[in-house]
């Protein structure tokens, strides 16, 4: 992340698949910032999958003490901007 312009994207639709936890997020946040940091679901029905794992995440994420602002910026600004969704 330090040396490339990408995004740094977890799914957290699968924990049972992908083993992504908000602990996980939480970490990368801490050491690279959010500014390239985002939370989304792959939806797309091909797997079985949590339908309410991208809440209970930001939940987690506000329960391991991540502010507000951080929490807004990786689940609905960030992918906005990799969207070109304004």
């Amino acid at each position: 992340m330090e040396t490339t312009d990408c995004y740094l994207s977890y799914t957290v639709s699968y924990p049972w698949l992908l083993g992504v936890t908000p602990q996980d997020v939480v970490a990368v946040i801490d050491e690279y910032g959010p500014d390239r940091v985002l939370i989304e679901t792959d939806s797309a029905g091909i797997l079985r999958s949590d339908v309410f794992a991208f809440k209970r995440t930001i939940f987690e994420l506000y329960r391991l003490d991540l502010d507000l602002a951080t929490i807004r910026q990786v689940v609905d600004e960030n992918p906005r901007k990799v969207l070109n969704d304004k």
